[in-house]
């Protein structure tokens, strides 16, 4: 990720800018990524690069007996986390650290989340988040996202990033839905993905 990228937002989440912006930009967005999941409130969440905790409160609210997890690399954005917690007497685990090397055991969780992360990370840090959120997740486990098709993250060189399509296969996991989302600031379109870890245990070749 970007290092100036991740000091402005941990910038703009003091100031307590960013929780304007999301909260009129993204409610729809965390209802539906909320609707998705299908969660039956036993199951064990991480919302990755979670910022400043809004989808990962919802997501304790909705899901009272589930065990829900929030890591991002901002130390604003985890200090704004668990402040938003402590008021609402939440249980929610955060963490400080990477999507690129998650602090969390093989197959633990059932569900994970992203909202508008991929947009921050190159082509070989894609490669590397999808892979960790893989490794973390149970077998038949789903993650579930919200994320831009296209990002122009330079706007002197028109630098695009794109949303990895080309590898979710090649990181193992099944499409199981596709969706459009609403465009931000009327110009970045928006996409909701389901992807599944398919559960191989058992599944070797014969002879």
């Amino acid at each position: 990720m970007k290092v100036l990228m991740t000091r402005a937002l941990n910038l703009i989440a003091g100031l307590g800018l960013y929780d304007l912006w999301a909260n009129r930009n993204l409610e729809e967005i965390h209802d539906t990524l909320i609707k998705l999941g299908s969660l039956d409130g036993n199951e064990q969440v991480l919302d990755v690069g979670c910022g400043t905790g809004i989808l990962t409160s919802r997501l304790a609210e909705t899901l009272r007996e589930s065990a829900v997890h929030g890591i991002d690399m901002g130390p604003q954005m985890i200090r704004i986390s668990k402040k938003r917690a402590r008021e609402k007497n939440q249980e929610i685990s955060y963490e400080l650290g990477s999507a690129l090397n998650l602090p969390h055991a093989n197959g633990k969780f059932d569900v994970v989340f992203t909202c508008l992360l991929l947009h921050l990370l190159d082509a070989s840090e894609k490669e590397l988040a999808l892979r960790e959120i893989y490794r973390v997740l149970k077998p038949e486990g789903t993650y579930i996202s919200a994320e831009f098709e296209e990002y122009t993250t330079c706007f002197l060189r028109r630098t695009v990033s794109s949303y990895p399509t080309g590898i979710i296969g090649k990181c193992g996991f099944r499409v199981h839905s596709r969706a459009c989302g609403p465009s931000i600031t009327k110009r970045h379109r928006t996409s909701y993905r389901v992807l599944v870890k398919p559960d191989i245990r058992g599944k070797g070749t014969n002879g």
